[in-house]
């Protein structure tokens, strides 16, 4: 699925990004660009974000404390 339209990224890409190490939104977009143009798909792009950090942490065996 398109997170991104501006910038075509997929949540395969930001799966890709955060399974790079990324742990942070902001990591996720300087390395996608996605939400750098029109930024419509901000919300979007933090809930599918936020999905795949928990599920890296969970298959980490971490627990998410918030």
């Amino acid at each position: 699925m398109l997170v991104c339209h501006c910038h075509r990224v997929s949540d395969r890409a930001v799966a890709q990004v955060v399974e790079s190490g990324a742990c942070r939104v902001g990591q996720v977009v300087r390395a996608t660009k996605a939400g750098t143009d029109c930024g419509g798909c901000l919300q979007g792009l933090r809930e599918v974000c936020e999905r795949y950090f928990d599920q890296r942490d969970r298959a980490d065996g971490l627990s998410a404390v918030g």
